[in-house]
């Protein structure tokens, strides 16, 4: 299915929101969020194995996005939540149920998802490392890049069907 242009420009302009602090303090965050705006949000379909959004009254506030390398790898990408919604509680269910609407493809031998994130992105460590991530590596470079990788237990909760503010959109 293609995507209408008014879903991806307000998923362009929700990941620049998210960002909108640390793209004023740091131009690798800056050249992150440019990059996925020219290559992500245009087809969805063909980029991401899984991709969630967090829907308030009709309104994206977030999203996550979660791709596949090879059949037994899931790695989280372009994860973010408007910071009016931040410290709610909502990005550890979008997180989890991007996940967990990949199916079997999480599957694989320890049940290991990974994440790579600038080291300005405090937030998302933050929500990561709350999550039961570990700290796997890191990049040293022009940009520092901290890769996370989900405990190793494979369990993965969804979320509640009674919860409706997350749902999975058509786009």
């Amino acid at each position: 299915s293609t995507m209408g242009k008014n879903v991806e420009e307000r998923l362009k302009k929700v990941y620049e929101m998210g960002y909108e602090e640390l793209c004023k303090k740091w131009g690798a965050v800056r050249r992150m969020v440019n990059n996925a705006k020219k290559k992500d949000f245009h087809n969805i379909d063909s980029n991401f194995v899984s991709f969630t959004c967090l829907v308030d009254s009709g309104k994206i506030v977030g999203f996550c996005g979660v791709k596949s390398h090879g059949a037994s790898s899931l790695e989280v990408s372009r994860f973010v939540v408007d910071p009016n919604y931040r410290g709610k509680g909502w990005g550890k269910k979008l997180l989890n149920h991007a996940i967990s609407s990949c199916g079997n493809l999480g599957n694989d031998v320890d049940g290991v998802v990974w994440a790579k994130t600038i080291v300005e992105c405090k937030d998302a460590i933050g929500l990561y490392l709350s999550m039961g991530w570990v700290t796997e590596g890191r990049e040293e470079g022009e940009v520092e890049i901290i890769t996370l990788k989900s405990k190793a237990s494979g369990k993965i909760s969804t979320l509640p069907t009674s919860d409706q503010a997350t749902q999975k959109v058509p786009l």
